[in-house]
């Protein structure tokens, strides 16, 4: 036993690999902090300065881009052809220089000499063309129509807000992963561009904002991709790598400031350099999840990355067909879409010991069996009533006939449950046969458990459970020392099966504390940061799967399970099964 606890106590290099985590982690927690409140405080000024502009400002027709560009497309972005009003003699990307022979700079001092007129009088402008000319153009003023502005700012501004609750909602359920903050700057970064969206057409105070929050949510979810579902092993073992993909945005972020005090040609070329790589990095982001699904040991990783995988192609896929003419959506849609990436994300995060593709593949299989036979029966239907009032009356039924409608209500209330059910069964059982032992085993233990008279009864059931289903090398059960308050693991009689023990501070202790689902150890891959510590004592136990026993208040223990005598990886159902078990047992 000396040796083990000597073994326990971390390395000096350990120690140091563990300071530097708490460093790093640090960092990302404080860059998390200042970019949420940036753009909190953004979201609660932008809806008063865009309701200020909007009062106070006559409508020159069209919208000005940063600096001072006509902008003829936006309207088409966001409204309907009949939304977009009368037609003025700006064209798209005259760069406005003076108004009523005073030069301006940007669009800020073009609103500010436009206040000095009203809707319905005519003002002269000097504007310059994309390929250089110099022209006069008199334009009539118009009042603001709310219609046809408030949609351009509505839209984007209550996508950032729905992105922001979802970071901010992730917060609170996962703050503690790393994955999770990062997630959090990610929804925040993007929240902040999508608010800002407006600004960069009308008033342009916050186009700096908007210029650097493209680039850095590319760089956060180059980040992301680094660590989530699990993090790389090189960023496992180096954990300030995670931080590569900001430190090469950030002289980015300092060019493109620059390149807003330049010409046009050079400010959309900032843009244009920030949209390369928000691009890339969701390209990076979507193989990385491709490469996990696929080829990850940890079938909950294999899990979070499929759902993420088709979360992010559902999301991104509308919006590349867009951006190459091959569908004509209006762009509010196109962003509404873009929400199923942070939820899918966010549901992987927070609920990722729930996730299970192969059991949302029987409900897809189920339901899309039920549609073909809902409409056969309903076409079947109709034919018959047809055959039968041509026999008797001569006449047609038509398809949308009331009573076939009502007909067919009535017996889909009567039969879709049973024919549901029975249908589901026989996919489960063709498909997931394993599934249904597995609940059998759970049905057989929770009625071992009403006869089981004590502690020690129990922990057998448990241990033979897992025996006959899984059969591991070998199993222990770690249970609450009540003198000492380490966890040890429960044997027969006073001894226990291993003299490896764990402080009730212990990294791992403090893991299961803190959550439902069980810990999956991948072969030959870095421990995940809070379980450094402890490294030497579980190479000793060599269990990968660790599922804890909650009690009411606190942790009571946890079930380690050893690998499959047969050499065959952990599948999901699984830990499932594992898990299970283990909140049976508490």
């Amino acid at each position: 036993m000396g040796a083990v606890t000597a073994s326990s106590k971390p390395s000096k290099a350990i120690r140091q690999q563990v300071r530097v985590r708490r460093l790093v982690d640090q960092v990302g927690r404080a860059m998390m902090g200042l970019v949420l409140i940036l753009t909190i405080l953004v979201a609660l000024v932008a809806p008063i300065q865009a309701f200020l502009w909007m009062r106070e400002t006559p409508f020159l027709g069209v919208h000005l881009e940063y600096p001072a560009t006509v902008n003829r497309e936006v309207n088409d972005l966001f409204l309907d052809r009949t939304q977009i009003g009368t037609p003025v003699s700006l064209r798209h990307n005259d760069t406005i220089v003076a108004v009523e022979g005073t030069p301006v700079r940007n669009g800020r001092e073009v609103y500010r000499l436009l206040r000095e007129h009203a809707p319905g009088e005519r003002v002269m402008l000097s504007v310059v063309s994309d390929d250089g000319r110099s022209r006069e153009v008199g334009v009539l003023l118009q009042p603001m129509s709310p219609e046809a502005v408030w949609p351009i700012f509505l839209i984007p501004y209550i996508i950032g807000l729905v992105y922001l609750g979802i970071g901010l909602w992730v917060l609170r359920r996962r703050q503690g992963l790393v994955g999770g903050r990062v997630f959090v700057t990610l929804c925040a970064s993007v929240a902040l561009a999508l608010i800002t969206t407006f600004d960069l057409w009308t008033t342009h105070t916050f186009v700096r904002l908007w210029t650097a929050a493209i680039p850095f949510a590319g760089a956060m979810l180059l980040t992301l991709a680094l660590v989530f579902p699990n993090e790389l092993g090189a960023v496992a073992g180096r954990p300030w790598l995670r931080w590569v993909p900001t430190l090469l945005v950030l002289p980015l972020l300092a060019w493109g400031q620059l390149q807003l005090g330049l010409d046009r040609e050079h400010i959309v070329r900032a843009w244009l350099i920030g949209y390369g790589v928000a691009s890339f990095s969701i390209m990076a982001f979507t193989l990385s999840q491709l490469l996990r699904g696929v080829f990850a040991a940890s079938p909950t990783v294999r899990e979070q990355s499929r759902i993420v995988l088709a979360g992010t192609v559902i999301a991104f896929v509308p919006f590349v067909l867009w951006a190459l003419d091959l569908v004509n959506v209006p762009l509010g849609w196109l962003l509404l879409a873009f929400l199923l990436f942070p939820a899918v994300i966010a549901y992987s995060i927070t609920q990722y010991s729930l996730l299970d593709t192969s059991r949302l593949a029987s409900f897809t299989a189920t339901y899309t069996i039920m549609a073909l036979i809902v409409t056969l029966g309903y076409a079947l239907l109709v034919a018959g009533a047809s055959q039968i009032a041509t026999a008797l009356f001569a006449s047609h039924v038509s398809a949308s006939n009331p009573l076939l409608i009502g007909l067919l209500a009535f017996l889909l209330v009567l039969g879709f449950q049973p024919l549901r059910n029975r249908l589901q069964g026989a996919i489960d059982r063709f498909f997931f046969r394993s599934q249904e032992e597995y609940q059998e085993r759970l049905t057989t233990f929770r009625h071992d458990l009403t006869s089981a008279s004590s502690l020690h009864e129990v922990v057998q059931q448990l241990k033979q459970q897992v025996n006959e289903t899984l059969m591991p090398t070998h199993v222990y059960v770690f249970l609450r020392d009540t003198e000492t308050g380490d966890f040890v693991a429960a044997g027969e009689g006073s001894r226990p099966d291993t003299d490896i023990r764990f402080e009730p501070q212990s990294g791992l202790v403090h893991a299961l504390a803190t959550r439902r689902d069980a810990i999956f150890l991948e072969l030959n891959k870095p421990l995940p940061a809070e379980l450094v510590e402890d490294h030497a004592r579980l190479a000793v136990l060599r269990t990968p799967v660790m599922a804890p026993l909650q009690g009411q208040e606190r942790l009571v223990g946890w079930i380690a399970v050893g690998n499959k005598r047969s050499g065959e990886p952990f599948t999901v159902h699984d830990l499932r099964f594992v898990q299970a078990l283990a909140e049976q047992a508490s």
